[in-house]
């Protein structure tokens, strides 16, 4: 029965359609997270984090968040992230801070952030004088012909930010944002070929 509601909606869907027809689909996965991730801790001297914790805590580079509940029809066209984090200096002193986000294929359950098999999709960083607070954003953007749109297909993905601070003082971070764009042209469903 589901099988025939799914097939009704994609009819319903492609009805609509023809063949250069894009459609571009937001997820947004602090939805899945089930809450914006937060943690204010004292800074004496550099550290790593990892955002979301896919096991193990915030401190050790695991496989991210893995994102393996959409529907894919390939050839993808297009995908976008962004992630937005929330910075508040809450100590005496100064605090550097550097962010990368990172994309990897589902089997990388591993270490998303050791540059073996995953790539970096976007980077940012900044400095926070005590008492200040900022908002950093990551964006990145991947279209057709880029071969690392390779790395999602219809067994998902994995995505994950890396964050370094440095300094002397103490910061609190927020995981405000956390989406991913997929664009693709569901015509395909029907018609792999379609121009």
């Amino acid at each position: 029965m589901k099988r025939w509601i799914l097939f009704l909606a994609i009819l319903a869907v492609l009805s609509g359609c023809n063949g250069r027809t894009v459609v571009t689909t937001e997820f947004d996965l602090l939805s899945f997270l089930g809450s914006e991730p937060s943690v204010e801790l004292p800074v004496l001297g550099a550290f790593e984090m990892f955002f979301p914790d896919g096991g193990g805590g915030y401190v050790a580079p695991d496989g991210g968040y893995l994102f393996d509940r959409f529907p894919l029809v390939e050839p993808l066209l297009g995908f976008g992230a962004s992630a937005e984090i929330q910075l508040t200096n809450t100590g005496d002193g100064p605090v550097t801070f550097a962010a990368s986000m990172r994309l990897a294929p589902a089997s990388d359950e591993a270490n998303i952030y050791d540059g073996i098999g995953d790539v970096e999709l976007a980077g940012a960083e900044t400095a926070l004088a005590a008492g200040a607070t900022q908002s950093v954003r990551l964006e990145g953007y991947l279209e057709q012909g880029d071969s690392r749109l390779e790395l999602i297909t219809n067994e998902g993905f994995r995505i994950g930010l890396r964050l370094y601070v440095s300094g002397e003082g103490s910061l609190e971070l927020r995981l405000t944002g956390l989406t991913v764009t997929l664009e693709q042209r569901p015509f395909d469903l029907l018609v792999p070929d379609a121009p």
